[in-house]
């Protein structure tokens, strides 16, 4: 067999498991003393670029975060993560935009519908790709996350950032 026939072959192989390997992010929340801790499973994602958090009725927003590339396991509300590690090794922090930096969110209120988008980056030796996962949230009486489904595109509110 001729050596660039194998070499082409293997490079063919490597390229299709690489293509062929399933994006996932899984969302799930729990509390953790008076934090609501998100924890996130990423596969075959380079980072996540940002979180929103809205509520769905009436349509407001309770927090939105650039991520710049966050790749750790979990994600605390309303804490705005600094000095992680990216995909690369680089040293990077996140930036709150919404309420203004500095500011804490609001509790999620008792009883209610929230939706949380993330938005994730991914790239590989055929590919630079990004997109956003939708999820839907409900909270029970006490304003606790009772439950989070996947869900299509659902439209934030409108946002007017500070200058």
């Amino acid at each position: 067999m001729n050596v660039t026939k194998l070499l082409i072959g293997v490079l063919l192989v490597i390229f299709g498991f690489g293509c062929s390997a399933k994006r996932d992010i899984s969302l799930s929340a729990r509390k953790e003393g008076t934090n609501l801790v998100f924890d996130i499973k990423m596969s075959r994602v380079n980072g996540l670029l940002g979180m929103d958090i809205w509520q769905v009725d009436p349509n407001e927003y309770f927090w939105k975060v650039n991520l710049n590339y966050f790749n750790d396991s979990t994600l605390t509300y309303g804490q705005v993560p600094s000095n992680f590690r990216t995909f690369n090794g680089a040293l990077n922090g996140a930036e709150q935009e919404f309420p203004n930096p500095g500011i804490k969110p609001r509790a999620l209120a008792p009883n209610k519908t929230y939706c949380i988008a993330l938005s994730w980056q991914n790239s590989d030796l055929t590919e630079w790709t990004s997109g956003a996962l939708y999820f839907l949230t409900t909270t029970d009486s006490s304003g606790a996350i009772v439950s989070i489904v996947s869900t299509s595109y659902h439209p934030p509110p409108p946002l007017e950032l500070p200058r």
